[in-house]
């Protein structure tokens, strides 16, 4: 979170304010409103009269009074999930029909209308009043229904102190055969936390490749796949959680082309690993009280998780696996040779040097440049044994894949992903570049000028005077890629 000037328009109004979406438990909701408070610090000093400011001190002030009932209706919302089954969701903006799970909902409301307020572009008196009637709403609708619904439950079933009851539970929590499956497979952990997740072929063989780099049995694994398809999900996110779940007391490093991607990839890693879901996968992987940013944590085995943007300094600690997401930001970072051989320097002076023995790395992206870290790597250091699984968006040519039992074919034209981006889609997207396309898409990144007809070919000084012709002619071949 920061307070940037965005061009405020006059000086008693603050700018809006770059906020992180809101959480959606009490724990760490509490950190978010924390650190937006540390945002708001200098606004409150330079903009006192701001409706923005007063604004968001009203919604702070309010978070405060609710937070400890709040926690309470969530304990017992845990318990009884826990005791009969019965799920919660407090994300949709629009009121949920379970009574029970109401005061949850307008305490998590909070978070959302102050998300809204930091980031509108301007608050004038009268929306300041309408947020502050909401507040109030919001305040009463924890008040009044905390009690009532809650302790009807905790009368039902002899239950005095919901947090205690959810703790005994847990640690008597015993797994079945669902979190057994879901602790040896990583598509299986990951549907076990994310019930909505839709599994693709491919992502079934970037998991295949997971389980081997886990198991040792790939110590370098380089996944080439078109963006948004769900590589950054499976690999930087899931993965990592599952991996210190299956070894709890072993390092990882994830790093990406900025810090502030990669906090917000640790983040997303770490609140996987405090969800009772997790810990009814892995109860013995638990995250140390002393050490939970979302940048660098700990588990209670001496594991660790750490997360850095690419050029970022990583001394003094290891990795078993080092992990490395797209690694460049845009096609401009993409096309600067300062900028590629500084990746490579860092990936040769950091990266590699903090492995730990045996320890694996593991590199995903799309592909900007023939010369990227991705190219470089298996033109120089193809001795290393890299595994390579490259999946262009639309096949070029027969492909089969073998994963378990299963066999998964494609033939030229067909879409890698066809639930999420068919034939008609991608070929919007080609026609709008096909550099990009051949490069993001299809993994096989060019030159600016081309590898079909380059320059160089041509001898421009092989003539003084150019030859008499009595015929010119110009053949074009409009075919290119076509079969």
């Amino acid at each position: 979170m920061s307070l940037k000037r965005r061009n405020a328009r006059i000086n008693d109004c603050s700018p809006p304010i770059d906020l992180d979406s809101p959480p959606h438990s009490c724990a760490d909701l509490t950190i978010w409103f924390n650190e937006l408070t540390l945002a708001l610090h200098h606004g409150v000093a330079q903009w006192p009269e701001c409706p923005r400011v007063k604004s968001l001190q009203t919604i702070l002030n309010a978070w405060g009074r609710v937070r400890t009932p709040a926690g309470n209706v969530e304990n017992v919302l845990k318990a009884r999930r826990i005791r009969e089954g019965t799920d919660y969701d407090v994300s949709s903006p629009e009121p949920p029909d379970d009574p029970m799970v109401l005061p949850l909902w307008h305490a998590i409301g909070l978070g959302r209308m102050a998300q809204d307020v930091a980031t509108a572009e301007s608050i004038d008196s009268a929306a300041a009043r309408s947020i502050a009637a909401s507040v109030r709403i919001a305040v009463a609708g924890v008040a009044t229904r905390e009690t009532a619904e809650t302790d009807a439950f905790k009368r039902h079933h002899g239950i005095k102190d919901a947090e205690e009851d959810v703790r005994r539970s847990e640690d008597a929590f015993t797994p079945g055969p669902i979190e057994r499956r879901a602790a040896v497979s990583l598509l299986d952990f990951v549907q076990y936390l994310n019930p909505k997740y839709q599994i693709a072929f491919h992502h079934r063989i970037i998991a295949d490749a997971l389980e081997k780099v886990a198991r040792g049995e790939i110590k370098r694994l380089m996944v080439n796949v078109p963006p948004r398809h769900g590589k950054t999900a499976l690999v930087s996110k899931y993965f990592p959680a599952w991996y210190l779940g299956r070894y709890p007391d072993r390092q990882i490093i994830t790093a990406t082309y900025a810090q502030a991607l990669a906090t917000s990839i640790g983040r997303d890693v770490r609140n996987q690993m405090g969800e009772p879901e997790y810990q009814r996968v892995f109860p013995g992987s638990l995250l140390s009280e002393d050490s939970k940013a979302a940048n660098k944590f700990n588990t209670q085995k001496n594991g660790v998780y750490l997360a850095v943007g690419v050029g970022g300094p990583a001394t003094g600690f290891g990795a078993n696996v080092f992990l490395l997401d797209d690694p460049v930001k845009n096609r401009e970072d993409a096309e600067s040779e300062v900028i590629r051989q500084r990746n490579k320097d860092w990936y040769t002076s950091v990266a590699n040097t903090r492995l730990m023995p045996g320890g694996a790395v593991i590199l995903i992206s799309t592909r900007w440049h023939a010369d990227d870290v991705s190219g470089w790597l298996l033109k120089e250091h193809s001795d290393e044994g890299w595994t390579v699984i490259s999946l262009p968006a639309i096949a070029e040519e027969e492909e089969e894949w073998r994963i378990g039992g299963e066999v998964w074919r494609r033939s030229p034209g067909d879409a890698l992903w066809p639930a999420w981006y068919d034939k008609e889609a991608l070929a919007a997207i080609r026609r709008m570049s096909s550099r990009d396309w051949n490069a993001l898409y299809q993994q096989r990144p060019v030159a600016a000028e081309g590898n079909r007809c380059k320059l160089s070919w041509f001898d421009r000084g092989r003539y003084s005077t150019p030859p008499h012709c009595s015929r010119i002619t110009l053949s074009i071949d409009r075919a290119e890629g076509r079969r």
